[in-house]
């Protein structure tokens, strides 16, 4: 859990912004400000969030992920979208 907690807060660091494919199709994009604690996440279809803070950027992201999976698919088994493949595109920062 440590290296997921150092890519979080790589993540809120960066100042990058990174898009990311869900399952449903549409491109989940995050945008840092670079201040370390916000987040502004944007979905192509509209919706919009802002997080502040590594609990509310883990909490809004795993509410995306769910919500946006697709229904026939078990949770448990491989190819479903999780935390840890958006966290991983802040593995080189």
């Amino acid at each position: 859990m440590n290296h997921s907690l150092e890519l979080v807060k790589t993540a809120l660091a960066s100042g990058s912004v990174k898009t990311f494919t869900l399952e449903d199709g549409h491109e989940m994009t995050l945008r840092s400000v670079g201040n370390g604690k916000t987040m502004k996440i944007d979905i192509d279809d509209g919706e919009s969030h802002q997080t502040n803070g590594v609990g509310s950027f883990v909490k809004v992201i795993v509410k995306i992920l769910n919500n946006r999976g697709v229904p026939c698919w078990d949770k448990s088994k491989e190819g479903r979208d999780n935390i840890y493949q958006v966290l991983s595109m802040y593995k080189d920062f």
